[in-house]
């Protein structure tokens, strides 16, 4: 029994021998592996590169411009109250304002409609030229587009004369004049950038 224990004496002294070996070991190979990232890192810090650069961009002047002559955005149809009536709106579509001037290539769309129960005729003119015809004294609602367009730099500006009338020959006038019954007309007037 004496060498079995002393057989269990030595075993157990060489197990806390090789424990202690392989912390050995692993503190050895941690120490290693600490001091060569120190190493490496201030090796490859020396080829770090740099760089600067800078640059700027301007925005064109873009310009659009509605104007009706000083007179408020909305239209009264006041000298419009029996058939044969009429009453011209004027405006001015324009690519500048003072000394500004568009830089870019602009295109506008004028959208006319005519809604309601008044019988009106319409007809918008660009610099006395060929009328646009809005006719809604059939239906009740009637609607018509025309297009222009500017250059770039150039200082241009279209005139426009609306003229809405309440055609004579339509029938139960009486009716309508009564100031019972109104009819809306919406003018919209869209500018954009053209590429």
């Amino acid at each position: 029994m004496i060498a079995q224990d002393k057989r269990k004496e030595e075993l157990k002294d060489k197990m806390k021998n090789s424990g202690s070996v392989i912390m050995r070991i692993a503190v050895i190979l941690l120490s290693l592996t600490l001091l060569s990232c120190g190493l490496i890192t201030g090796r490859y810090a020396r080829f770090t590169t740099g760089d600067s650069s800078g640059d700027s961009a301007r925005v064109a002047k873009w310009v659009f411009v509605v104007e009706n002559n000083g007179a408020s955005s909305v239209f009264l149809l006041q000298d419009i109250n029996k058939p044969g009536d009429s009453q011209t709106f004027s405006f001015v579509v324009k690519n500048n304002s003072g000394s500004s001037v568009s830089e870019v290539s602009e295109s506008y769309t004028l959208d006319l409609s005519i809604d309601g129960g008044i019988p009106l005729t319409g007809t918008f003119t660009k610099n006395s030229g060929t009328p646009v015809n809005v006719n809604a004294v059939s239906t009740g609602s009637a609607s018509a587009s025309a297009t222009g367009s500017f250059l770039p730099g150039s200082n241009d500006s279209d005139t426009y004369d609306l003229v809405l009338t309440w055609p004579d020959t339509y029938i139960l006038g009486d009716v309508y004049s009564s100031g019972r019954i109104m009819s809306y007309v919406t003018l919209t007037v869209t500018g954009v950038q053209i590429d």
